[in-house]
């Protein structure tokens, strides 16, 4: 099930969300943006530095983990910490959605979660926002024995 935003044509758009929060968008940065925004597998810096190495050759991670910070510090991004070792990265306005992690192949999997006003405990609060992280193992891994 596909809980992202719409993925087609998104350069202008990050382009415009960049400026918009006062970031320069250099090609690195947008390539940083435009990897996450495009996978839902939720990169972490490792992992996005392998992908875009062959573009930017001279990419070093000290630079990911920079523009990773600044994306999330302007809600751009969110971090997502439900692995025990890295800190993966999501999309931080899109849908609210929670992360089930399996734990025999690591796959990280979002599902919708219900709206605020179904959970009564939250209605005489004020949330700012929160993080569902479920644990087990995924259907596929269980097919598999």
């Amino acid at each position: 099930m596909d809980i992202h935003c719409n993925k087609d044509n998104i350069i202008p758009l990050l382009v415009d969300k960049l400026i918009d929060k006062g970031i320069k968008p250099t090609p690195q940065r947008l390539a940083v943006y435009e990897y996450v925004w495009q996978h839902q597998n939720h990169p972490d810096a490792a992992t996005i530095r392998d992908a875009l190495i062959d573009r930017f050759p001279t990419l070093s991670l000290t630079t990911i983990y920079s523009t990773l910070k600044s994306l999330t510090e302007v809600a751009l991004l969110r971090e997502v910490n439900i692995d025990p070792v890295n800190i993966r990265y999501d999309i931080a306005e899109c849908c609210e959605h929670g992360h089930f992690r399996c734990a025999k192949c690591g796959r990280i999997i979002d599902f919708p979660l219900p709206p605020r006003a179904d959970i009564p405990l939250l209605h005489s609060m004020k949330v700012t926002g929160y993080d569902i992280y479920v644990s087990g193992v995924c259907d596929q891994c269980l097919a598999s024995g």
